[in-house]
């Protein structure tokens, strides 16, 4: 279920952050943390084909010569290349490994440090494996120099072994083993030292010789960036990154003393205090946000050269991921800011799929920058403290886009999902893209669902663009169904017949005196009434009249009916719905909640019922049952006073193309027809493996998917007829009214009163 937050700040605040509408060759528009990495261009080069590589590991080196150093392999035979900037080989060096020796990493003096792990035959019966360690040490011109016996581990299947090695300039060495400890080897290869190392996830060494890693707090999903004294453990310094930065990888300049982080969005520089000193490059200009693309790592040199190394998957294929050996000169070439048009985009939160589509925008476009600016407006984490930091990005979203489109200033482009659209398009202060449409000769509508596309449009002209969308449905267990001899038609069902089905359902089957079968997990008065409001609130509201029937009786009737439901019985006192997705229940609850964002949720509705399930419509409360609602997952509007209307709309289009929309990394229906099919032959495909990991995690032996399971939910989809307008602060005079209600403090009557009274003052202005 969806949080609603709503606030809404003085006029005169907001309008002082703003700057003006952009479009403009070289100004203005609002910047991210990312707007002044376009600073600095880079000519991108892919070096690994030319190298011969089709087998890589995961780590990236830099020698002293600047030359970049990777680990490859074939069967049989394992070596390392040295390469220059251009993608010349200069060097190979095959060692003699026992295992994989993709784990290695470079001191001062060039010698490589090469861990080669032996890994232990596995059986599918097995709960863990054996991994034997031999620590290789080699000079620059490839001779060993020592090699160390560490001995074996054995780990159980779902633990991490050694995924980072670090050495100093004296020769020790670092072992990690995630999120557990940090062995430390020294120059004789004994090990002479064991720090905890909760939370870590990468480790390197600076120039001083201290221990500096990336750490993950699952808690709040906050990435840190830490020093410590490699002796005792204890930490020197500690730096919380932004929300959404995530550290995916560390390198230490053993020249320049920086501390680079490899991070989701680009690269930064700390200094070694932890003070980030730059952004040095924008992903966002290169192809390695490209769909399917996996960046494992870096390597910097101290002229500012960058290698990245990263893996193309085959999504849907079966075949092996293909390694990517990038090569980034730093460039003067390409445009110039001041030569370039500035295209703004403002979203609620970015996410891979928008990255790469601004990355390939810029790419095909270079005569045009697309400054993003992303208000982090997404739960990255839990907590009170997550909670109210969302809910001031959400706050600051709506506010500023309200205020700057109202008052003809704002973005280009703006992501227009949960906001009170309509008042922008009443003002004139959104384009129809309906006349865009028509004058495209390479855009064809008929390639897009044409369902979701009508019900976006408002008195006729299509203001706003589904990218895409998600929906919701009841799904009920098909053998609870069938064992109480129950049969649903969901295309007129209301709430009172839910009860009356709910309570031929909820039994006692032991006898001693407790239902051991429900009809719904556990749910208070509050969460049953979100349930069926956000499904029928739009019933409440004519946003076209300006009216509001809260006080017609069926929204008291509404109120008094989900604070009486939790006295009838008919949900699992212990079970809820967090329970449920943790696999929790083995199929005593015959109805939940299901979220639909693309094919797998109905593998996971089988997984949570433990069996074969039915999607339903919900119940009417207002008995007018019939349409199925949707809402779209980002949906975009071009701001009618931008000077690139055209610019807008090519990214747009871009957003809806074939390719962006068919990406494995785009977690919601997509409204492209070619790209929804070709969604649901990855999704058919993979359902094998889903059901394997299902069965061997949680025991759930459920059915894949089949091509009966796409043809229905693909039904359900062209029957999306209704997108429900709500305005934010229509949401937010509801939900302080019925906290009231659901306390106490009021009765149904007078809830619904002062809502009415409320709601329809709110509507007058």
């Amino acid at each position: 279920m969806f949080k609603r937050l709503i606030c809404i700040l003085t006029a005169s605040a907001i309008l002082s952050g703003l700057c003006g509408c952009s479009g403009s060759v070289g100004g203005g528009g609002e910047k991210d943390a990312f707007s002044d990495w376009s600073a600095q261009y880079y000519e991108e080069k892919e070096i690994g084909k030319g190298l011969g590589i089709e087998n890589a590991g995961t780590s990236l080196n830099i020698n002293s010569l600047n030359q970049v150093i990777t680990y490859a392999y074939r069967p049989g035979d394992s070596f390392y290349i040295f390469a220059d900037k251009t993608g010349k080989k200069i060097d190979q060096h095959k060692y003699i490994l026992k295992g994989s020796g993709s784990l290695f990493t470079i001191n001062s003096k060039d010698n490589l440090y090469v861990l080669d792990q032996v890994y232990s035959p596995d059986t599918k019966e097995s709960s863990s494996r054996k991994i034997s360690y031999t620590l290789n040490v080699y000079n620059s011109k490839g001779k060993q120099q020592g090699s160390f016996i560490l001995g074996s581990k054995t780990f159980r299947q779902s633990q991490p072994s050694v995924t980072d090695i670090a050495v100093d300039s004296n020769g020790m060495v670092y072992l990690l083993y995630p999120r557990e400890k940090i062995e430390v080897i020294n120059a004789d290869g004994r090990r002479v030292n064991e720090l905890s190392a909760t939370g870590a996830d990468f480790i390197e060494v600076d120039y001083d010789n201290n221990l500096i890693w990336g750490s993950f707090d699952r808690k709040t999903s906050r990435s840190s960036l830490e020093k410590l004294d490699p002796k005792t453990g204890e930490s020197i310094w500690k730096k919380e990154m932004e929300p959404g930065d995530v550290i995916r990888q560390l390198k230490c300049g053993l020249k320049d003393k920086n501390i680079y982080v490899l991070g989701d969005k680009g690269i930064m520089a700390f200094d070694s205090e932890g003070g980030i000193k730059s952004n040095i490059f924008d992903f966002r200009q290169s192809s390695l946000l490209e769909p399917g693309v996996s960046i494992k790592d870096m390597a910097i040199s101290p002229s500012g050269h960058i290698f990245m190394l990263a893996f193309q998957s085959a999504s849907g294929s079966g075949t092996a991921a293909s390694p990517l050996l990038y090569s980034y000169t730093p460039s003067e070439g390409g445009k110039k800011s001041s030569e370039q048009k500035v295209l703004t985009l403002a979203v609620k939160f970015s996410d891979r799929v928008l990255e790469s589509a601004v990355s390939r925008f810029q790419r095909e476009h270079p005569d045009i920058r697309l400054d993003v600016k992303d208000y982090k407006a997404s739960w990255t984490g839990s907590g009170k403290d997550e909670d109210q930091r969302v809910q001031k990005a959400l706050e600051d979203y709506r506010s500023i886009n309200t205020a700057g489109l109202m008052s003809g200033a704002g973005a280009d482009i703006i992501d227009i999902s949960g906001l009170p659209y309509r008042k922008y398009i009443d003002v004139n202060s959104l384009a129809d893209i309906n006349g865009m449409i028509a004058q495209d000769k390479s855009f064809n509508i008929s390639d897009y669902s044409p369902n979701i596309f009508n019900a976006c449009k408002y008195n006729g002209g299509l203001y706003i663009v589904p990218v895409t969308f998600t929906f919701n449905m009841l799904s009920a267990s098909k053998s609870i169904l069938k064992n109480e001899a129950v049969s649903v038609d969901d295309s007129s069902w209301t709430w009172q017949d839910f009860i009356s089905i709910a309570q031929k359902i909820t039994v006692d089957k032991d006898g001693d005196g407790t239902p051991d079968q429900y009809a719904l997990p556990k749910m208070n008065g509050r969460e049953l009434f979100s349930y069926i409001y956000n499904m029928e609130y739009y019933k409440f509201v004519d946003y076209d009249k300006k009216t509001a029937a809260f006080d017609s009786g069926e929204f008291a009737e509404l109120l008094d009916f989900a604070h009486g439901f939790s006295k009838r019985g008919l949900s699992s006192p212990e079970i809820d719905s967090s329970k449920l997705w943790e696999m929790g229940d083995s199929g005593t609850i015959a109805f939940t909640a299901q979220y639909i964002a693309d094919y797998y949720n109905l593998i996971y509705a089988r997984a949570i019922s433990n069996g074969e399930v039915e999607l339903l419509r919900y119940p009417s409360f207002t008995g007018t049952s019939g349409s199925l609602i949707f809402t779209p997952g980002k949906a975009f509007a071009i701001n009618n006073n931008s000077q690139l209307k055209a610019e807008a709309w090519e990214f747009i289009k871009l957003l809806l193309s074939e390719d962006i929309q068919s990406s494995s990394e785009l977690y919601e229906n997509p409204v492209n027809i070619r790209a929804q099919k070709a969604k649901a032959k990855t999704a058919i495909e993979e359902s094998e493996s889903i059901r394997e990991m299902l069965k061997s995690q949680y025991g759930r032996d459920i059915a894949p998917l089949s091509q009966q399971d796409i043809d229905t939910m693909d039904k359900i989809i062209s029957e999306l007829s209704v997108f429900p307008y709500s305005d934010p602060e229509v949401d937010k005079i509801i939900s302080d009214e019925i906290d009231e209600f659901f306390s106490g403090g009021k009765t149904a009557g007078e809830t619904a009163k002062l809502i009415q009274s409320r709601v329809t003052e709110y509507l007058a202005k």
